[in-house]
């Protein structure tokens, strides 16, 4: 793959702190602690495709769980798109296509065989960065009442994070583990975006 076309994954379970990771705290109304993210890098970075199109159905009026069909096809069309599409570029998905394996357990729903098909034809660099699982993130605290469907307990996520390590490996990608360095979320960040900026360049 040519400079011009690179793309780099950052995976991991929910709540592993991807989001956090690319794009700092934007939502902090004050941006008094200002979060450094990849996204500071001046990389092209896109958002992972099931948030995308769980906010674009909400503004349309629906529901994402309740239209669960269509929730998945949306979102699995959205990652094909975003897998294929050419950058001028080095571009940073936020999750890729095969790492949506978990669909088919936290909503009971089978995967389009599309999902299958282009799997085995990604061509993403390596390694795929596999963010480690935080253990003491509550997100059945966090996500009580709000999203309902979202992975929330820690024996789920780990088990995402093993999955998602062994499916990279069997399509043939070598796996980097980006670990959890502190629990102060601005460090972590910081010391997260060094172990992945060591692999990626413009170069």
């Amino acid at each position: 793959m040519s400079i011009e076309n690179r793309k780099f994954v950052i995976e991991g379970a929910p709540g592993a702190g991807k989001t956090t990771l690319l794009f700092g705290n934007p939502d902090d109304p004050n941006n008094a602690d200002r979060i450094p993210s990849l996204s500071d890098h001046g990389f092209n970075i896109v958002r992972e495709a099931i948030t995308k199109i769980a906010d674009d159905m909400r503004a349309e009026g629906k529901v994402p769980t309740e239209n669960i069909k269509q929730f998945i096809q949306r979102t699995i069309d959205q990652s094909i798109e975003d897998s294929s599409n050419p950058n001028s570029d080095i571009c940073i998905l936020e999750r890729g296509l095969p790492g949506y394996f978990f669909i088919e357990n936290i909503f009971d729903e089978k995967l389009p065989q599309k999902y299958f098909d282009f799997s085995k034809v990604t061509n993403y660099e390596s390694p795929i960065f596999v963010l480690e699982t935080i253990d003491d993130f509550d997100m059945s605290e966090a996500n009580k009442g709000l999203r309902k469907g979202r992975v929330a307990t820690l024996e789920q996520r780990k088990d995402i994070f093993n999955k998602t390590i062994e499916l990279y490996r069997k399509l043939g990608y070598e796996i980097e583990i980006v670990p959890m360095y502190s629990k102060d979320i601005a460090e972590n960040n910081k010391k997260r975006m060094e172990h992945i900026l060591k692999f990626i360049s413009k170069k």
